[in-house]
């Protein structure tokens, strides 16, 4: 329950007004029986009396479930434009940014305000299909990626590999 009132009516009459809480995330660490609502409150709740379970995990400082909650939804359709779902999305206690995918992807998204990581995801989002093009895979075959570099970021695409295996040592 999120908020209940209760009201007395003339002449003998109570109005009761429940509002429940509509989990949209797992919040916290993993072992943690916590959910985070539409409005970004925290609150507990028996994860058996879930009626969706395929909820993404958000975690960081409690003081910042808002701001965690309106970055996924930043950055869902952004990410979801390369075919690549968010499962995950975390604050850390240094105030860096990392995602994970439901394909096993992990990106690290650097620290900032929230224009400034779109900015870095909006750079990855332009070059991410040529790049992939270029090893012969797709954009799903994103293994991981760090965007806290400032001109550029990192890659790794699954089965490409940067080593010369005929090199001898």
């Amino acid at each position: 329950v999120r908020q209940a009132v209760v009201q007395r009516e003339f002449p003998n009459r109570l109005r009761v007004e429940i509002l429940e809480h509509e989990p949209v995330a797992y919040w916290g660490p993993e072992a943690d029986s916590r959910l985070l609502n539409k409005q970004g409150q925290v609150f507990s709740a028996n994860f058996g009396e879930l009626d969706n379970e395929n909820l993404p995990h958000l975690s960081g400082p409690d003081t910042e479930s808002v701001h965690v909650l309106q970055m996924f939804n930043a950055l869902g359709p952004v990410f979801s434009q390369m075919q690549l779902n968010m499962g995950a999305l975390e604050l850390t206690a240094r105030g860096s940014w990392r995602a994970r995918f439901k394909n096993g992807a992990q990106i690290e998204l650097g620290r900032g305000s929230e224009q400034e990581v779109m900015a870095r995801v909006q750079r990855l989002t332009q070059t991410l299909a040529q790049v992939s093009q270029r090893y012969g895979r797709q954009t799903q075959s994103l293994e991981s990626a760090d965007l806290r570099y400032v001109n550029g970021y990192a890659l790794r695409l699954r089965g490409v590999s940067t080593l010369d295996s005929t090199a001898t040592r």
